[in-house]
């Protein structure tokens, strides 16, 4: 595809989102909602894995 109809299909997408987004403010801040509490809990995640893998390697070196 040439660049100027991938220049015109974002522009495209873009304004039936902004559409969307602006008729359905509900389905938008549910949708960020969940994907905040997902991206929180998932960095919880990696933070106790990263205090649990530092946990391990000050045993082995312990020993």
């Amino acid at each position: 595809m040439s660049d100027r109809m991938d220049d015109a299909i974002k522009k495209a997408r873009s304004a039936y989102l902004r559409e969307w987004r602006k008729n359905n403010p509900n389905k938008t801040k549910e949708y960020t909602k969940r994907y905040w509490e997902k991206r929180a809990m998932r960095e919880q995640m990696q933070e106790k894995e990263m205090r649990v893998n530092a946990g391990d390697n000050k045993a082995v070196s312990n020993n």
